[in-house]
């Protein structure tokens, strides 16, 4: 037994010196697998049981060994999914994922229990029990700003039409399926420890280079300044603000421009647009609606006073989260090959500070150095790659937003081959399950729906303004974010050679001081503008001094000369005088020379209501004029096709523009209040918010309104004063039928006939008819984007 024993402990210590061999280490529960899906899973057409397949995009490193290498293969199922359908049981879609085996490179096979925490750069939101969480449409910014803005509105309904038929020309109605399309990522955590046999080792190997070309190129790294900073501005004051360091370069780029290029597009990542007024109104629109704009444009941030040649990020599906890197040129070659350096970061969120909207980053960047590398090495497109110390660079500092940052300070270092055929991260194993939402039918359908369930339950002002609060006080908080689980590679520093020893001497760049940075670039900002929002106000006049006469014959209780009822006639002459109006339009400049004017304006002028009743025998018993000053109120919800006589791009844009309009009018004083006698209905004032949903009733002299369909025609100039503002002069004349606010008041059931039977008052043929013709003449500025 003592024998056994003996050759036994030797044979494991012989085990433990063969290299990449361990004797059952553990993972620990807890560890997170980083993986990235190798076909699609989406709540409208996964079934539940389906099997999904994904592989590890980061190796799971333990005390310094490889312990799962990239590439790894992990298996699951759709243990539950729900989509969202027509809307009518719920709001939000849900799918639970979990993956139960791993299979290694050697073939050897592992059953785990893990629980999904993090859909990466995802705007879907994963319970504590790994469940998929998808969005409630009717919960994003843009809706819920329109919803008080429709709520506001409610109380006019042109308004309401207005405010509704802008919200969805501007607005897209986001998509609450879920949708994890062939390359999505996942952070997957490990419910209970992994007992593994093997280790692995890096499988790309360090530079091969001697000791003195390390040492060249630690020289030339050392050249490299290694902070980005702002670009100067000025100020509405003419002041330049003070340039302001920021992001840390952690990476060294060498090979082909073109390698580099097609090895990040083969990894998902894109070049990001350039300012400019389309890209900041997508910008805008993707951050309203919680959509994905994976170009959107980048703060510039210069490197000894140069831009980067190169701007690029990788995301999903929301505007709030993204991975981006910003490369520039060094200036310098090694081995015939370019140098280029770079910075990278992984916003987390969208938050207001310093008086403004910006992304905040996570504030280990060493996780985004992690994260770019390992991209690039599935590539396949990257021949050697290691990293370096940096003993120069400070560990903890901040950005020119003031947020955290820490490092150990190393950079990465990769030298590309050509990279002709690299292996693409959206590269599928299965066709995907089905459409990942419904057709157009459905999904209007489901629109309707959702919204309506949302209006009954949330749809008021207080509800709407209480959450807005809510939701605004969480952006101002800003509060800092959790720590985020440090990200693996396998690839390590190589080892210390005595040749390096004389970095650590240098305490400032080697080289002449950099350049004055250039001034700030802006003409991209006058890109033709995607959306107008405009203000206006002016001067209203009318075609015509009269809306046109009336008549109105009556039956009423009143004896004659022979002791019988007579009918009589009542005559109303409607005059009208200018006035002024005020309000608002939305343009969309979807063409080059065809724009889309949505519009909304309160006009209102002078109006007087005489009245005159004559009696069929000619009798002067009862008061014969009546007279009421009284405004004419008049609210156009309009839309216009503009053509420019100009191109979009030129500053100075003369137009002319017709369309139809549609008009409430109504008068200011209703009820008629000065009448005596006869013409003293008996009405009283049903106040504004009332009247507005009794325009469809109600008799205009009670309050009540008239809704007229009209035409509209006009021209006018824009002039782009800045790349946000124009000024706009404008005219617009509307013709529409004369409105009969007599006939359409008398002829209501309010004058009580002679006897039961006989007939209602009835509308005598109007003496003069004619046309409404009111002209408005505006001027107003726009805000461009």
């Amino acid at each position: 037994m003592s024998l056994l024993r003996r050759y036994r402990v030797r044979l494991v210590f012989a085990i433990t010196l063969l290299p990449g061999v361990s004797l059952g280490e553990s993972i620990p529960a807890g560890s997170i697998l980083e993986l990235r899906l190798r076909q699609e899973v989406n709540s409208y057409s996964s079934a539940q049981g389906s099997t999904i397949q994904a592989y590890l995009s980061a190796p799971v490193v333990v005390n310094g060994k490889i312990f799962l290498p990239m590439e790894t293969i992990a298996t699951g199922r759709v243990r539950e999914v729900k989509r969202v359908g027509l809307g009518l049981i719920r709001e939000r879609a849900n799918i639970l994922i979990e993956f139960d085996q791993l299979v290694l490179p050697n073939g050897e096979r592992y059953n785990v229990k893990t629980r999904v925490v993090e859909i990466e750069n995802g705007r879907e939101r994963v319970l504590a029990t790994g469940k998929i969480q998808g969005i409630r449409s009717t919960n994003m910014p843009g809706y819920r700003a329109s919803g008080v803005l429709v709520s506001i509105a409610a109380v006019d309904p042109i308004a309401l039409a207005f405010s509704s038929t802008v919200s969805a020309a501007l607005l897209r109605f986001s998509e609450p399926e879920i949708r994890l399309p062939v390359g999505a990522e996942l952070m997957v955590k490990l419910t209970e420890p992994l007992e593994v046999e093997t280790t692995f080792a890096d499988s790309t190997d360090k530079l091969h280079i001697t000791d003195d070309e390390r040492s060249a190129l630690r020289m030339a790294i050392r050249r490299m300044p290694f902070r980005t900073h702002t670009q100067p501005q000025k100020t509405q004051t003419q002041k330049t603000q003070p340039v302001r360091e920021s992001d840390i370069t952690n990476f060294v780029f060498t090979g082909p421009k073109e390698a580099l290029l097609a090895a990040f597009a083969a990894a998902g990542w894109v070049e990001s647009d350039r300012r400019s007024a389309s890209s900041n109104y997508r910008a805008v629109r993707s951050f309203a609606e919680n959509q994905g704009y994976q170009q959107a444009p980048m703060s510039v941030l210069l490197l000894d006073g140069k831009k980067p040649v190169l701007s690029l990020s990788k995301a999903m599906n929301t505007f709030h989260k993204r991975h981006h890197i910003r490369i520039f040129e060094s200036g310098q070659t090694w081995q015939g090959n370019p140098l280029y350096t770079a910075s990278s970061t992984q916003d987390t969120a969208v938050v207001f500070s310093s008086k403004k909207f910006i992304h905040r980053i996570d504030n280990n960047v060493d996780n985004e150095r992690a994260k770019v590398l390992n991209d690039l090495l599935l590539t396949r497109c990257v021949e050697e790659a290691e990293t370096m110390d940096r003993a120069w660079v400070p560990k903890e500092t901040k950005n020119a937003t003031g947020a955290n940052l820490t490092t150990d300070g190393k950079i990465a270092i990769l030298r590309f081959n050509d990279c002709h055929n690299p292996s693409r991260f959206d590269e599928a194993i299965a066709a995907p399950p089905g459409p990942f939402h419904g057709n157009a039918a459905s999904r209007i359908s489901r629109q309707t729906f959702l919204t309506i369930r949302n209006d009954v339950v949330r749809g008021n002002l207080v509800y709407q303004s209480v959450s807005g609060v809510i939701s605004g006080v969480r952006i101002l908080r800003n509060k800092e974010p959790e720590d985020k689980p440090e990200r693996q590679t396998g690839i390590t520093s190589p080892a210390f050679h005595p040749a390096d020893s004389f970095t650590n001497s240098f305490a400032a760049p080697i080289g002449p001081a950099p350049p004055p940075p250039p001034p700030d670039e802006r003409i991209n900002l006058w890109e033709p503008p995607k959306v107008e929002l405009s203000f206006d106000l002016g001067f209203l006049r009318f075609a015509n001094k009269s809306t046109g006469a009336e008549g109105v014959q009556i039956l009423h209780r009143f004896p004659g000369p022979n002791g019988s009822t007579d009918p009589f006639i009542v005559v109303a002459e409607n005059l009208v005088d200018s006035g002024y109006s005020f309000g608002g339009s939305v343009t969309l400049n979807t063409q080059r020379w065809i724009s889309h004017e949505l519009g909304f304006h309160y006009q209102r002028g002078r109006f007087n209501l005489g009245l005159q009743s004559v009696t069929k025998t000619g009798s002067e018993d009862l008061p014969t004029v009546e007279e009421q000053d009284t405004g004419l109120v008049t609210r156009q919800f309009s839309y216009n096709t503009l053509v420019n006589l100009r191109p979009k791009e030129s500053r100075w844009r003369p137009y002319v523009g017709a369309g139809p309009v549609l008009q409430l009018i109504n008068l200011s004083d209703s009820p008629f209040k000065k009448a005596r006698g006869l013409f003293r209905f008996g009405l009283n004032n049903v106040g504004m918010i009332q009247a507005a949903y009794n325009f469809g009733n109600a008799a205009p002299l009670e309050g009540g309104g008239i809704f007229q369909l009209g035409m509209q025609a006009g021209a006018g100039f824009k002039y782009r004063v800045a790349p946000r503002w124009t000024l706009h002069m404008d005219y617009r004349g509307t013709v529409s039928p004369s409105p009969d606010f007599l006939r359409k008041s008398l002829t209501q059931p309010n004058i009580v006939p002679i006897e039961e039977g006989d007939p209602q008052p009835k509308a005598a043929p109007s003496l003069h008819q004619g046309h409404l013709r009111q002209q408005r003449f505006t001027g107003g500025f726009s805000f461009t984007f």
